[in-house]
């Protein structure tokens, strides 16, 4: 995309996340666009069905796909909607696929409950 930002994210999320393409179960959706150097990304999640702050799993797919169509090369940065930013890498092997694909950063959260 131009600028994620700019993005009606629970409208264009919610479609492509039921669509029948990606199966019965649906999928998580990220979004991606430039942003200094790196990749800005917003995720529509399954499940929440709302926007989430970080998604690491859609930060690797993504990187791991930009690096595949040729718009980008890994390692690449990538920068989620919390403002906190993770560093994707993979080692590629002598067939050109990708393997050991990591993404690495600040996290945060917490959880409440009682254990039982």
């Amino acid at each position: 995309m131009d600028d994620v930002d700019q993005l009606d994210l629970m409208g264009r999320g919610k479609a492509l996340r039921f669509d029948p393409a990606v199966g019965p179960a649906g999928a998580n959706v990220n979004f991606i666009s430039q942003d200094n150097g790196g990749w800005r990304m917003r995720t529509y999640e399954r499940g929440v069905e709302a926007e989430t702050l970080a998604c690491g799993t859609g930060a690797v797919a993504a990187a791991c796909a930009l690096d595949r169509w040729g718009v980008s090369k890994l390692p690449a940065t990538i920068h989620s909607h919390s403002g906190r930013t993770l560093e994707v890498k993979a080692k590629r092997v002598k067939d050109g696929r990708l393997r050991r694909c990591l993404a690495g950063g600040e996290a945060a959260g917490g959880i409440r409950g009682v254990l039982t």
